[in-house]
Parts: structure tokens; sequence; C-alpha cells
């Protein structure tokens, strides 16, 4: 028989190698020094503060517009309501019986001149 190449010992010394490698007891994570836990710290500090900073910018905003808006509804409303009592209590325009044309049978000439006298008077 020819030989493969492969030899058995080989083989054998790369099984044990991957068996002592799953064997080895884990590294233990490396201490950091305490500044660096003060700085990490820190920066977990601000990134927090800045957070409730900007939550309240936020908040405020929201809140003033929300303001703004009833304020504005408010006085739609009013307008409206100022709009309606208006247009409900003004007293019905004057006319004269037969119009302001001369030329319609039923026109009032007194009645023409008493309203004209009265848009000058005033």
């Amino acid at each position: 028989m020819t030989s493969t190449g492969v030899n058995v010992s080989d083989y054998a010394k790369t099984s044990v190698t991957s068996n002592q490698k799953r064997n080895k007891p884990s590294i233990p994570p490396v201490m950091l020094t305490s500044a660096f836990q003060v700085l990490r710290y820190s920066a977990l500090f601000a990134g927090v503060s800045y957070g409730l900073y900007r939550q309240s910018n936020l908040n405020a905003q929201s809140h003033k517009a929300k303001v703004d808006r009833d304020y504005a509804h408010q006085a739609s409303l009013i307008s409206q309501a100022k709009a309606e009592f208006k247009k409900k209590n003004t007293p019905p325009e004057t006319a004269t019986k037969g119009g302001n044309d001369p030329s319609d049978p039923k026109f009032d000439l007194e009645g023409y001149l008493t309203a004209l006298m009265g848009e000058k008077a005033t």
C-alpha cells in the first residue's frame, strides 16, 4: 500500500492541541484603572443628563405649541361669536317701498329723499 501523505501522528497531535485549547482556563478580564472607570461613569452621567435636558426642552416646546393652538382656537371662537351676535342684533336695512329706481311704478320719492337726507346727516 502506498501512503496518502497523511501521518497519523500529526492527526493525533492536532486533536490533542484542540482539546487542550478547550480545557484551558479562561483569562480573567483586564482590570481597568480607576481613572478609566471615572471617565466611563462621567460619560454615562453626562449622557443621561443631556437626555433629561433635551427631553425637558422638547416637552416644554410641545406644551407651548399646545397652549398657542388652544389660544388661537379660543380667539377664533370669540370672533365667530361676535360675528353671529352682530348679524343677529343689527336692525334690518330700511329700504324704500319702491326701491331706488325712479322708473319703478312703486317708487316712493318721499322715502327716497328721507333716506338720502339720513345718509348725508351721518
